[in-house]
């Protein structure tokens, strides 16, 4: 039923473990791409101390800042990145802490030139994003970023889920309340 319902999510051992999806999400969106995406997860850290990536879309092979999106936790704040540099971000106003449950939802509105970070059905923060995104041929992954050799996750991630639309805040509760998935006709 959700995260919090259920036995079951993927674990990750902070050392080597992440999944990769393929690019067929990136392609799909292709190049120059304005429209909506939201990115919804629960995630549950080990050691939120260090940061961690969550979920990916990149070619994965690059360095730093080389991500079109993502998710991450930076010392003790969630991120949510698009275009991969700290420009292109929103944080997380309250700190995470290790060894608990968080709904994160990433919203990316190129519609309206804006992004959305989302903690446990609250609007965390906002700020203005007016660059479309280059996603054709990109992979998605979860629980890593940029690539192997920067620190995949360490704890559970459960109930990883992508639109290509904007959710409103009211579906976004809606996720949060169900404590997994949800009816959102």
């Amino acid at each position: 039923k959700g995260a919090l319902e259920n036995n079951y999510s993927l674990e990750f051992d902070g050392t080597d473990d992440y999944v990769l999806y393929g690019t067929g999400l990136g392609t799909a969106l292709g190049d120059g791409y304005d429209g909506g995406i939201t990115v919804s997860l629960w995630a549950k850290t080990d050691d939120n101390s260090v940061t961690q990536g969550l979920i990916d879309i990149s070619d994965y092979a690059g360095g730093s800042d080389d991500s079109v999106l993502s998710i991450i936790i930076n010392a003790t704040n969630y991120r949510f990145r698009t275009t991969g540099t700290s420009a292109g971000e929103v944080t997380s106003i309250s700190s995470c802490s290790s060894g608990a449950w968080t709904h994160i939802v990433g919203v990316y509105d190129g519609g309206n030139n804006l992004q959305h970070l989302y903690i446990n059905g609250t609007l965390s923060d906002s700020d203005a994003q007016s660059e479309a995104l280059d996603l054709d041929g990109l992979k998605t992954v979860i629980g890593s970023y940029y690539n192997v050799s920067y620190k995949p996750m360490g704890g559970n991630i459960d109930e990883v889920a992508i639109w290509n639309k904007v959710l409103s805040a009211g579906d976004i509760s809606a996720l949060y309340s169900a404590k997994g998935t949800a009816n959102l006709n």
